[in-house]
């Protein structure tokens, strides 16, 4: 029994870890957008194609931790949009 209750904790910590790459990723990639310059509508572009692309692997998984892993990935696509990005280009004037 333990060892089933230790499996489903790698999986989700696995699981979370992977939400976690995916937002450090996205931060990193949109925040060099902005301080390039690069027009809001292009960022939001980048954005729906690499969410299109990370999608097409959660349907392509061969197991359910990569299944889960690529869904929570996505799920922090819907924190990435204008009102994120406009925080994004404030932080940048400030600094």
């Amino acid at each position: 029994m333990a060892k089933l209750s230790q499996k489903k904790q790698l999986h989700e910590d696995a699981v979370l870890v992977s939400g976690t790459i995916t937002n450090f990723i996205m931060n990193n990639m949109v925040e060099a957008m902005v301080r390039a310059n690069v027009p809001d509508k292009k960022i939001l572009d980048a954005i729906a194609v690499t969410k299109k692309r990370v999608q097409l692997l959660e349907r392509m998984a061969p197991n359910n931790l990569a299944k889960d892993m690529a869904t929570e990935s996505t799920e922090w696509f819907g924190y990435y949009g204008q009102t994120w990005l406009d925080e994004c280009r404030l932080e940048e004037e400030v600094a």
